[in-house]
């Protein structure tokens, strides 16, 4: 496991994580925003570099917030090429001992966390979301919103 911290191996690894998308998604998010100075303190960890196969982005351990409302504090992220490589990362990189938010795009991350978890012995809630991609967002209707507004005496 090994965390990138150059700035010259992050732009690297979004031009990468770019090339992959929409799987990357969530990783790439978080490594331009350390690109970007990084407001929100992620690290990036990988299994090799430069031909890795597997990213795990975390939160610096610092600034791990003990609020499990805290979303994007304690938020994680992971890409993969082979699975196999990113089984590895998650039992060593996430601080199982607090509550954390995992995303990620492909078959095989929520796996990982559940079975890691179970090994542990530390009780996993699971969310699974679902990502739904159109192939031409431009032809799409134009979405508007509306503002409603409720007022009542509640007693």
């Amino acid at each position: 496991m090994l965390i990138l911290s150059r700035s010259s191996k992050l732009r690297l690894l979004e031009g990468t994580l770019r090339r992959h998308l929409p799987e990357t998604l969530p990783v790439l998010g978080a490594v331009m925003t350390i690109n970007h100075r990084n407001p929100a303190g992620y690290e990036v960890l990988v299994d090799s570099w430069p031909e890795f196969k597997a990213v795990l982005t975390r939160p610096y351990r610092e600034q791990v917030a003990s609020d499990v409302s805290d979303f994007y504090t304690n938020m994680y992220a992971a890409f993969y090429r082979d699975l196999g490589a990113y089984w590895a990362l998650p039992g060593n990189a996430v601080n199982w001992s607090q509550a954390f938010w995992s995303h990620g795009l492909q078959d095989g991350v929520y796996e990982a966390c559940r079975d890691i978890s179970v090994a542990k012995g530390v009780q996993l809630e699971a969310s699974r979301y679902f990502t739904y991609l159109h192939p031409d967002p431009s032809s799409m209707p134009e979405i508007r919103s509306v503002s409603a507004c409720a007022t009542g005496l509640f007693g």
